[in-house]
């Protein structure tokens, strides 16, 4: 189905990773508090939305543009997000501050420090989500729902600037309390909207998920399912919008719960991922036609099994199962989904980025062939074309200064990768044997 055209490293755990909406980026967030923006080779004139060619990968022609770096956080960035037209790109951290940037120069423009709760001097975000324009939801550690109103009151019509018009939340809910907010994930707009933007959202917490409105405040809430509840994605029924529609809640015992939309009581149906003792971590339900499987499929990113592998699995939600794999990496959970303008699959877990593309018609058997050339070479150590680690040198990145300029930021700058051989592990090599790549000031 995908074939694994480029890995990227990174130089701490990925905690955070957000798709931009219109353009081949990707940002990036670090357990050291970093958050970088990169920007992925477009899909040529021929449609082919692969990163890397089987020919650049070997010549090392191939780039990847770190448009910019910064070390975003005082401590881990735990949650990214795009505005809707992806100009700001919104970054939370377990310091309880939440950032609004710039995506072309990475420079702050605004930002906002949760409110506390009285137990804690912080009360830090776990997701962020841009509902509209106008809106941007935030949960936190507390089980706090926040609301925050994006809207510039003295901007001109037709100003698409996006920050916080206060640092106060326009609203506040908990309907998981005392859990903390594990996932957001919004409704499409209804028939009669006039916005042409969601009002409505599904968010998960502890063993419950719960439904809220905008204006209303929560409407419904799950029983307990007597299982920590981790992640969610919207499935749209083929038929009549709002009847029949699903939503796929990944559990952290490995299998994933189907409510139907307007029955919250208690989930419906559960479709079991045949694991070895993974967690489901997250999810992106994929363009319809991707993967070469006909209707909705589900990249379920699971956590590290019994045989010390992260798995992303294929599932094709309308027959219940499990139609394909995919290796991320060896000892590292896959902790981000998501896909680009392009229709490529980016995934994320440890201190790995991974970018796949479709696989065309032949293209597995060449993989074989690829495969057994390279049995034949020496893959002891995985070094660069000069001999030299794959990892750049750690910079010595400052933080953010007060004034929010981001002096400190790593500019931008277009970094070719070096070709590099995989390290030898045990039994055969998965998805045919990729390059790694390394990039110069991500490290």
């Amino acid at each position: 189905m995908f074939d694994n055209v480029c890995s990227l490293p990174l130089s701490s755990d990925l905690f955070a990773q957000a798709v931009h909406p219109t353009e081949p980026i990707v940002a990036v967030g670090l357990l050291t508090g970093h958050v970088a923006a990169l920007r992925l080779p477009a899909a040529d004139d021929n449609g082919d939305a692969s990163v890397l060619s089987a020919a650049t990968t070997e010549s090392g022609t191939g780039t990847i543009e770190t448009i910019w770096r910064t070390r975003r956080h005082q401590e881990s960035c735990r949650s990214l997000g795009f505005s809707v037209d992806g100009r700001t790109l919104f970054s939370a951290g377990a310091d309880g501050v939440v950032k609004a940037a710039e995506t072309e120069t990475g420079v702050v423009r605004s930002k906002i420090v949760l409110p506390a709760e009285k137990n804690s001097p912080i009360d830090a975000a776990t997701v962020l989500h841009v509902l509209s324009p106008q809106t941007l939801l935030i949960g936190t550690d507390s089980s706090a729902l926040h609301l925050y109103d994006l809207r510039i009151p003295s901007a001109p019509a037709g100003n698409s600037t996006t920050w916080f018009r206060s640092s106060k939340p326009q609203q506040t809910h908990r309907p998981h309390a005392p859990s903390h907010i594990s996932s957001i994930t919004p409704f499409p707009p209804s028939d009669t909207s006039t916005s042409g933007y969601s009002k409505q959202w599904l968010s998960t917490g502890g063993g419950t998920v719960a439904v809220t409105d905008l204006r209303r405040g929560v409407l419904a809430q799950s029983d307990d399912v007597g299982e920590e509840l981790m992640c969610s994605a919207y499935v749209p029924h083929s038929g009549r919008k709002g009847r029949g529609d699903q939503i796929l809640v990944g559990s952290g015992e490995g299998e994933v719960m189907i409510w139907e939309r307007g029955h919250w009581d208690s989930w419906g149906e559960r479709i079991n991922l045949g694991g070895g003792n993974e967690t489901v971590e997250t999810f992106a339900v994929l363009p319809a036609g991707c993967g070469g499987v006909k209707g909705s499929v589900a990249a379920i990113g699971m956590g590290m099994s019994d045989d010390g592998w992260g798995r992303v699995k294929l599932v094709d939600i309308k027959a219940r199962r499990v139609v394909g794999e995919l290796l991320h990496e060896v000892k590292e959970d896959v902790t981000a989904i998501g896909y680009d303008v392009a229709g490529r699959l980016i995934t994320g877990g440890g201190c790995v980025l991974k970018v796949w593309h479709e696989k065309g018609e032949g293209e597995e058997e060449d993989e074989e062939e690829d495969e057994e050339g390279e049995q034949e070479e020496d893959q002891e150590a995985t070094v660069s074309a000069n001999g030299h680690s794959k990892r750049a040198p750690e910079s010595e990145d400052e933080e953010d200064s007060d004034d929010d300029s981001d002096s400190s930021m790593d500019m931008p700058s277009r970094n070719k990768p070096s070709p590099t051989k995989k390290p030898k592990r045990k039994g055969n090599l998965p998805n045919g044997g990729v390059a790694e790549l390394a990039f110069d000031g991500l490290d």
